[in-house]
């Protein structure tokens, strides 16, 4: 069953499928719990730890949970003003079409399989459920890395209630070099995890940010999302172009701010509507050219 699953996933370009067993999470809540007693709980994480950490309030009768990885990757995104992520056809569009697909195929196996999919706006942590899937480790920037394509990964998940055999997490660690730790723009990284209030992928996605995010800011060029963490990792030389076809060629490299300061919101919308910023409105990127 499970072997089928992968197999139909690598004819969608997917080449790495796992599977994570739908149980209670502990130890990531034990993690969360505290880096938000730390920093505090950053504007898009869900704020309810039971649906963070706990498949069965996803999908009741929930016994697996299907994930797969989405490499991006591309040599041809050049480091401007947006992250590699920016310049491509919006993700969440690219991985649940794909998502979808196979879940139709596991449908057409099982006809009473329950399946729930999800990419980056469902509750669970996709990367850590990457990790029970046995698709890569953690590297100190807090990023799931996967052994071929490094960091530079999307993750999509299916909570199914079909009791498929898990995959074994990796026993791998990172090179622990503290390159993502020196180098991050907002000193965001330090021994209790992520800061994401001092993360400028983060700041950028606010849509106002405070006098301490701002200085952030100002003192970079993205105005959306951040690669610094991931440029500088080993992990991520040397590694092979996208498989994906909507992605091995960026669309946008960079973005202007006399141009987007004359666009209506309307026209904002319609003009960048297949990019992942576009939600956040043209007025929220705006901030993140002042200087």
């Amino acid at each position: 069953m499970k072997e089928k699953i992968k197999a139909f996933a690598k004819t969608l370009q997917i080449e790495f499928t796992g599977i994570a067993p739908a149980e209670p999470m502990n130890e990531l809540r034990e993690i969360l719990q505290d880096r938000r007693r730390t920093f505090g709980l950053p504007a898009f994480e869900e704020p309810d730890l039971e649906k963070r950490t706990v498949p069965e309030r996803t999908l009741p009768g929930a016994k697996s949970i299907v994930v797969c990885l989405f490499p991006y990757h591309s040599e041809l995104c050049a480091a401007q003003n947006l992250a590699k992520f920016a310049q491509i056809p919006d993700y969440h569009t690219v991985v649940m079409e794909r998502l979808e697909k196979l879940c139709g195929f596991i449908k057409g196996l099982f006809p009473k399989a329950n399946l729930a999919p999800f990419v980056d706006t469902g509750p669970l942590a996709d990367k850590y459920l990457a990790f029970q899937a046995g698709l890569g480790f953690f590297g100190k920037n807090t990023l799931l890395i996967n052994e071929i394509y490094g960091s530079y990964v999307f993750v999509g998940y299916i909570v199914t209630n079909l009791p498929l055999e898990p995959d074994t997490p990796s026993d791998k660690t990172c090179m622990g070099c503290g390159k993502c730790l020196a180098l991050c723009p907002g000193r965001a990284l330090s021994g209790g995890g992520l800061n994401a209030f001092r993360c400028v992928s983060y700041i950028t996605q606010l849509k106002e940010a405070d006098a301490k995010q701002k200085k952030i800011l100002s003192a970079q060029q993205s105005v959306y999302g951040c690669d610094v963490c991931q440029e500088v990792c080993p992990h991520n030389q040397d590694i092979p172009q996208t498989p994906i076809d909507e992605w091995k060629q960026p669309k946008l490299t960079s973005l202007e701010q006399e141009k987007i300061s004359a666009m209506s919101k309307r026209e904002f919308k319609r003009i960048y509507k297949e990019y992942p910023f576009s939600w956040r409105g043209k007025d929220a990127l705006l901030k993140n050219f002042e200087k």
